[in-house]
């Protein structure tokens, strides 16, 4: 399923997203600025299940997607934004 991933970060010089789907790994994958100004976006196929990640703004700063459909505690003080993927597509609220 393809999904498509945005944050408004107008004053940011890089975004980049990690998660579940790619061992957290850092740098992450990259996003891109849209034609929207200061909208960064990506588009990844993800497998049916529920997937953990944040988005990474200028290499320093982790963050939650703030149009997530649901946040959980990572066990280490901050908060995950979580995505679940079911066989039609993305899961609501």
């Amino acid at each position: 399923m393809l999904v498509r991933f945005q944050l408004a970060a107008p004053d940011a010089h890089e975004v980049s997203l990690a998660g579940s789907f790619n061992g957290w790994t850092a740098p992450g994958i990259a996003l891109r600025k849209s034609v929207v100004p200061g909208l960064w976006v990506v588009t990844l196929p993800l497998p049916t299940g529920a997937h953990q990640y944040l988005f990474r703004v200028d290499g320093t700063q982790w963050m939650p997607d703030p149009g997530a459909h649901a946040q959980v505690d990572d066990g280490f003080g901050r908060t995950n934004s979580v995505l679940v993927v079911g066989p039609r597509g993305v899961a609501g609220p």
